[in-house]
Parts: C-alpha cells; sequence; structure tokens
C-alpha cells in the first residue's frame, strides 16, 4: 500500500511541473514519467470517415501509463484502436519504450466551434490539444458520354464505404448550358443525364445529397457535397481528305459531326483559288483548284444551330508546285578554306526531302545535308578566279520550282607546302590569305599547337618584282624552341 501512494504522486508531481524525467528518494520508487508530445492526423476530417491519429512522444516512455484520449464535444466522435468504436474516450496503455503510437476515430457529426482534442494522464493534459472541425462528407462525381454540342452526358456520384444515399439528390448545373433528360437514384449511386445546348470553356457541375454512414452500431448522417467541371466543344469543326491540290483537281471538306444534332444548317466558303463543285449545305463538300492561283487558301464553313453561328476554318491549304523564298542568292569565295552554305527556304513542300541541288558551272564540289542545306567549295586553282552556279529544285506533287545562285571566287595566294620544323632549319609555311591590297599570312606550327605569326606586305611591290616573295623569321614552336623559317609565296 505504501508503495501505491508514492507511485500515485511520482505521477502527479510529474504532472504538476510539466517537466521530463522526475526522481522520487525512495528505494521503494522507480521513475515514471510521460513527457509531452505532438497529436497529428487530420484536421478537417470527413464526417462519416474512419481517420487515423498519431501521438509523439518528445521522450520514449520510461514505464508503464495509461492514456485517455477524449474531446470536449459529447457524442461528436468515437474513438478505437481496433476499429470497434464503442467509446466516446479511449484509454489506451503505453509501456517502456514507447515513442508513439496510433489510435482511430470515425467522426459522427459537426460543431460550431472546434473541438479539442486531447490526450491525458488522470485529470492532466500531457500532449499538446489539437483542434478539429468535421466538414460534410465529399462524393465523386464521375461523368460520361459525349462531350459535344447535342451530346448527352451522363454524371454519376457513389458514396464512399459505409455510405448510403438517404435522401433526395440536389443537382446544380446551369441550364442556358445544359437541358435535362431525365435522373435515377437508388441507395447505393445517384445519377442525372443532361443535353448540351451550347458550347462552353468550363461549366460548373455539383451535387448535394444526404448521406448515412453506418458503421457497426455507428450511425452518421451528414450531407455529401461533389463538384465538377466540364468542357462543353461545338460539333461543327471541319477536316480535308489532303491541305495539297494542284490546279484542275479538287479537294473534299468534311463535316463529321454535322449530323449529330438536327435543325444545324451550314454554307461552306470557298478561299482563293477555290470555287465549290457540289455538297453545299450537307456535311461534304468538294471544291476545285483554279490554276491562277499558287499559293495558300483556305476553307470556312459557318453553321447555324439554335440561334447561333459557329465557324470553322481549314487554313494552310496549298495550291500548286512550291515557291523557294531564299532572297540572297549572290555569294563570294575570298578565301579558299572557307566555303560558302545555303539554306533552302521554300513553301509548299512536305518535308526537307524535295530538296535537291544541282552544280550548273564551275569547278566546285557540293555536299548536302539531310535538312536540305549544300555547302559549296571552290576547286579551281588558288591564283584563277571562277564562277560557280548552284540551282536549288523543289518539288511536290504538283511540280518543280527552280532557282540557281551564283558563287564569284576571288583569286588568292597558293599554299606551298605542308608545315614541318625542327631546330636550326629552313622550312617553307603554308599561307592563307586573302587577295586584296594588302595581303596577311598566318601561320601555325605544329598539327594543333605553337604560335601565332602574322607578316603584312605591300602587294603591289611583290606582284611588280615577277620574284617569289621571301620572308624570314624565327617563331617558338610547340615544344618551346626557337626555329628559324623561311617563307615562299609566289603568283
Amino acid at each position: 500500500m505504501k508503495k501505491s501512494i508514492f507511485y500515485l504522486l511520482a505521477a502527479f508531481a510529474f504532472v504538476g511541473c510539466n517537466k521530463s524525467d522526475i526522481l522520487i528518494e525512495s528505494t521503494e520508487v522507480q521513475t515514471r514519467a510521460v513527457s509531452p508530445g505532438v497529436i497529428s492526423g487530420p484536421t478537417s476530417p470527413e464526417i462519416g470517415q474512419v481517420v487515423t491519429y498519431q501521438c509523439i512522444m518528445s521522450s520514449t516512455a520510461t514505464d508503464y501509463h495509461e492514456l485517455t484520449i477524449s474531446t470536449n464535444s459529447s457524442g461528436k466522435v468515437r474513438f478505437s484502436e481496433t476499429l470497434n468504436f464503442r467509446n466516446e474516450t479511449l484509454k489506451i496503455a503505453v509501456g517502456p519504450g514507447t515513442k508513439s503510437f496510433f489510435f482511430n476515430a470515425i467522426w459522427l457529426g459537426k460543431s460550431t466551434s472546434s473541438i479539442r482534442l486531447s490526450i491525458n494522464l488522470g485529470s492532466t493534459n500531457l500532449l499538446s490539444d489539437l483542434n478539429v472541425n468535421p466538414i460534410d462528407a465529399k462524393i465523386n462525381v464521375a461523368s460520361s458520354g459525349s462531350y459535344l454540342i447535342g451530346g448527352e452526358v451522363t454524371f454519376t456520384a457513389t458514396p464512399k464505404q459505409f455510405g448510403s444515399i438517404s435522401g433526395t439528390p440536389i443537382w446544380n448545373y446551369d441550364k442556358q448550358k445544359f437541358s435535362l433528360v431525365g435522373s435515377k437514384t437508388d441507395k447505393s449511386a445517384c445519377s442525372i443525364t443532361l443535353k448540351a445546348i451550347t458550347d462552353v470553356t468550363s461549366t460548373p457541375i455539383s451535387l448535394s445529397v444526404p448521406i448515412t454512414y453506418t458503421y457497426m452500431s455507428l450511425v452518421a448522417e451528414t450531407t455529401a457535397l461533389g463538384n465538377l467541371a466540364v468542357k462543353i466543344s461545338s460539333p461543327f469543326y471541319i477536316t480535308s481528305d489532303t491541305k495539297l491540290v494542284c490546279p484542275d483537281s479538287h479537294i473534299t471538306a468534311n463535316m463529321p459531326k454535322l449530323n449529330y444534332v438536327s435543325g444545324a444548317t451550314v454554307n461552306w466558303i470557298s478561299g482563293n483559288g477555290l470555287s465549290i463543285v457540289s455538297g453545299q449545305g450537307t456535311g461534304n463538300a468538294i471544291f476545285a483548284a483554279s490554276g491562277s492561283i499558287n499559293g495558300y487558301t483556305r476553307i470556312e464553313a459557318k453553321t447555324t444551330y439554335n440561334g447561333k453561328t459557329y465557324s470553322s476554318v481549314i487554313d494552310s491549304i496549298w495550291i500548286g508546285k512550291p515557291i523557294i523564298t531564299n532572297t540572297e542568292d549572290q555569294f563570294t569565295i575570298e578565301d579558299r578554306n572557307y566555303n560558302i552554305s545555303i539554306k533552302p527556304q521554300a513553301i509548299g513542300i512536305d518535308n526537307a526531302t524535295n530538296y535537291k541541288w544541282i552544280l550548273k558551272s564551275g569547278n566546285a564540289s557540293l555536299t548536302t545535308f539531310s535538312n536540305g542545306n549544300v555547302e559549296i567549295k571552290s576547286l579551281a586553282a588558288p591564283l584563277s578566279t571562277d564562277i560557280i552556279t548552284v540551282s536549288l529544285q523543289v518539288n511536290n506533287t504538283c511540280g518543280t520550282s527552280t532557282k540557281d545562285f551564283n558563287i564569284s571566287v576571288i583569286k588568292g595566294a597558293d599554299i606551298i607546302t605542308n608545315i614541318s620544323a625542327y631546330e636550326g632549319a629552313y622550312v617553307d609555311v603554308p599561307i592563307q590569305s586573302m587577295y586584296s591590297d594588302v595581303l596577311s599570312t598566318r601561320w601555325l606550327l605544329g598539327s594543333s599547337m605553337g604560335q601565332y605569326v602574322r607578316y603584312t606586305f605591300d602587294y603591289n611591290e611583290w606582284i611588280n618584282s615577277g620574284m617569289p616573295k621571301v620572308f624570314n623569321g624565327n617563331i617558338i614552336g610547340k615544344d618551346g624552341k626557337k626555329y628559324t623559317v623561311r617563307i615562299y609565296v609566289y603568283l
């Protein structure tokens, strides 16, 4: 009996100071303490739904304790460790080594203010409170059917587990967007079928329905709320059998959903270079292409339904052969070490495989690429001039268009020999230069490293001499040594 009194005093001593472990100086009493912690879990649980909470203690329990879980609102919740939910309070035994524990709750109703969820040892709160505001249940609203004007869409809502419909559902929708087809309700689900009247980017469908949740002997009544936003599209879109039509041939436009609604009328409108042959006022129209137009055109359909006119357009229909749109067609090669690259530009083609480059004149090589580009390299002797002409051909199923490009090749200095250097030797170094009043030489000793050296000389003095121009100089090689080099320049 004496030992029991000491234990009780120890427990109340701990609660009063709200601190960690308390040691009673007695050989018959051991330390007993539960440290304050945190209750975590849903703070806005749905009525009728089973939720789980966790208690995390700030330090591990060192002895056995019986904790009581309760609220300040009678009749709003039931607790359980094993999902039997029989009591408004729950006692949980916490043993040595316990750091955290879980418990379950089912909320039976709302309150005008927050419901405080707390855990107590005796009459004292040990773990921080959690304020809970139960809310009405949510119900999922699914939809199926056609989302086009004139189509019927069915919206269906099904209660969650343990729930059944116990009253009349109230569906809310925009009556300017939908007309009612019918509805159906039983305990397991409710549905409504609406017919779309007009197109809309987004329109809400909402539901309020009484639900009764029954779990074992517990009954919770609530209002389940659901909503969904839907998009209604126009069925009056048009397609065509091609986007490329040749002169004196035909293109067919189709409105596949025209018969989807009754009472709709359509008027087909021809773009430049097209004329309607048949099908005016129907869902299929045939147009003829004129040979007087080479370029883009369009087909439009204006459909009137329920007092509203809908316009549908097919743009970028091409009539005839391609058109090459490159504006620059004159180029110059001044340095034989650089090539000319040309990117083709054309409209009215399907893809880059319809490009073709042809060398018409001049001494050159062409390299073509998968994107249609071409690279032009002059093969003329360095001391000669040349005119290179290449032709671009672009084709589609209607024909081929061509355009010429001219490249002027300027006379330049020769490259005499490969670089070769060793200590104490004279070597010939290649010259890479533009043909101009002042020529500059620039070279690199070695294959990838070394020092750049530039010589500048007067062109007129050089060409009038009739002899090779010789330059001597010292450069530093990639090995760090100094070399003497000799440069011969010929015209």
